[in-house]
């Protein structure tokens, strides 16, 4: 029948190989029930610990046995990792055929044209949007709709939002990118050519794999160059919500440690 009988969360010595993916459809009225009879002042409830075992022991609940991929992204890094795990000849999800949708309306997204490679471009294992414009080169990433990359720019192991602009002579290693982000012209984030990303692309590893230095970036933000340098690699360099990171149309005041 599928009904669920006893759900357990995160047990130490789980009874099946059948795990609870997070994904639940309730009814309106049989939720707020359940949170009335919960209420005990608190600011929050956890679903899994203190609304899923209640339900099943007073209503009927069934499970849909979903046998495709799934990732639990945890972090940043599950978060990288599986977008990463996209690229590559043996993707972990055939996007042409897994039947995914998303919100056309956002960002006039129906309307973009489809992604232009100019004459200097060069694009080798990457996801490239509509509405993307690539004069530079792009390397295992995955570029949303609208990312522009300029003449002489490097994006490589990245994963770039909405709209993003990297101007001339940019060169970003293992960023991830909120909407509406500049970088400036010169601006070099990351590692560029280190030899140990030399010898992990010797071994055919993809962007994901291996060690990560993450360097987070926040929303509408306008990144410049460090003195003339190089922003460290391996840090939230501009993160939503921290007031030193800057704010939106303003270069990142953030200074290198």
């Amino acid at each position: 029948s599928g009904r669920v009988v006893r759900f357990a969360e995160k047990p130490q010595s789980p009874p099946t190989d059948r795990i609870s993916v997070g994904i639940y459809v309730f009814n309106k009225d049989a939720l707020l029930r359940q949170l009335e009879r919960l209420d005990r002042g608190e600011q929050c409830f956890n679903l899994a610990r203190d609304i899923i075992p209640g339900m099943v022991a007073s209503h009927r609940v069934v499970r849909y046995c979903f046998e495709g991929h799934w990732n639990y992204l945890e972090t940043v890094e599950d978060y990288y990792r599986a977008n990463l795990s996209l690229l590559g000849d043996s993707p972990d999800i055939d996007l042409a055929g897994w039947g995914v949708m998303t919100n056309l309306n956002d960002r006039e997204l129906a309307r973009r044209p489809s992604a232009y490679l100019g004459p200097s471009a060069e694009a080798s294992d990457s996801l490239i949007s509509p509405g993307c414009h690539i004069e530079g080169k792009v390397e295992r990433s995955v570029l949303s709709p609208g990312v522009v990359v300029e003449r002489d720019a490097v994006v490589r192991d990245s994963i770039l939002m909405h709209d993003v602009r990297v101007e001339r002579g940019a060169n970003l290693h293992q960023v991830v990118c909120d909407k509406d982000v500049v970088f400036e012209a010169g601006t070099v984030i990351g590692s560029v050519q280190s030899g140990r990303e030399q010898s992990a692309r010797k071994r055919g590893q993809r962007g994901g794999e291996g060690p990560l230095e993450l360097t987070l970036i926040g929303k509408g933000l306008v990144v410049g160059p460090n003195s003339g340098s190089y922003w460290r690699a391996g840090r939230a360099l501009a993160r939503s919500g921290q007031a030193a990171a800057g704010t939106p149309g303003k270069r990142c005041a953030v200074r290198r440690s």
